[in-house]
């Protein structure tokens, strides 16, 4: 079982346990869910025994503890020129 954090998708959890994004169709099946259903309210998603994992990928996650969550909120997202720093994300033309 893997603990879902919040902002994460089954596309989060498939790269982060398996590796390959192909793996969400077995995870959506095994957890019943469809691929685009938002997680949120659920505390854990099953692996499928015998999944295929792409070992460098799944090390790269694990060893720098990185949890991917792509279903973040902008809300708090500070916009406007006193936000903005040249060469980083506002352009002179």
């Amino acid at each position: 079982m893997i603990e879902v954090l919040k902002g994460q998708s089954l596309f989060d959890i498939a790269i982060q346990e398996t590796g390959y994004m192909e793996s969400v169709f077995a995870l959506a099946i095994e957890n019943g869910l469809s691929i685009t259903d938002p997680l949120d309210g659920l505390s854990t998603i099953s692996i499928p025994a015998g999944t295929e994992k792409d070992r460098d990928v799944v090390n790269y996650f694990t060893q720098r503890n990185l949890k991917p969550a792509t279903a973040i909120s902008l809300a708090g997202i500070q916009e406007g020129i006193e936000f903005w720093y040249i060469e980083r994300n506002f352009v002179i033309s």
